[in-house]
């Protein structure tokens, strides 16, 4: 192991950075500690800090950081991973930090580096809604990696509803035997279809009207 300092030299407030190289016949493992040292004059400060020498390593992600769940409810996060380097590890998944009246499930709960798997939380039913942060854990052989969900709680469930246009289908006909059907129709064309349906079935009082107005002027009475 190789290390480096840039600058080696700085003001107080003034940041640097370390730079931590392992040789290709490191010997690999976990929890190898190191010590950070800075002298100024004659004081003296130091800090510890641990590093992992591994020979394999993967991303964790959640496809969402922010989810939503109502009491009795539950909602779903795909956890993707992705290996960065070596041969991909078997990684077991866990949750934490969960409050009570939330419990978590995976599926499945072990996976191999680059898979994926969903992250199921439900709210058990008469439990108080309250926002919550839920730590994903993933752990391998050689490394562990974590990230966070912000969950968010809602008073009642969210309800959604759709209509797909492909799923419209019309059929009418008019008092004459006219008839018209769409299939396959926007709803654009279901309005145009019901406006002609609507003026081709005038009411009985209205076609009684028209005729009288196109009718011969009344007779007039012989004294």
């Amino acid at each position: 192991m190789t290390a480096r300092i840039d600058p080696t030299s700085v003001a107080p407030g003034e940041p640097a950075t370390l730079t931590l190289t392992a040789a290709s016949d490191a010997q690999t493992g976990r929890g190898q500690g190191y010590l950070i040292r800075a002298t100024a004059e004659a004081l003296t400060a130091s800090a510890a800090a641990v590093l992992d020498v591994v020979d394999a390593d993967f991303a964790l992600k959640p496809d969402r950081t922010e989810a939503s769940v109502a009491e009795g409810g539950s909602t779903r996060v795909r956890i993707d991973t992705r290996q960065l380097f070596g041969t991909p590890e078997t990684i077991t998944l866990s949750a934490s930090a969960l409050r009570p009246g939330l419990s978590a499930r995976f599926e499945p709960p072990e996976i191999v580096a680059g898979g994926s798997a969903y992250l199921t939380v439900s709210s058990i039913g008469g439990s108080a809604p309250a926002n919550a942060t839920i730590a994903v854990r993933a752990d391998a052989a050689s490394v562990s990696h974590s990230a966070l969900i912000r969950l968010r709680a809602l008073d009642s469930p969210p309800a959604e509803v759709s209509w797909p246009d492909e799923a419209l289908a019309m059929r009418a006909q008019t008092g004459s035997g006219c008839g018209c059907s769409a299939a396959d129709a926007s709803w654009d064309t279901m309005i145009l279809l019901g406006l002609l349906v609507t003026l081709r079935r005038r009411p009985t009082w209205w076609r009684r009207t028209r005729s009288r107005s196109r009718g011969a002027p009344p007779s007039t009475a012989s004294p």
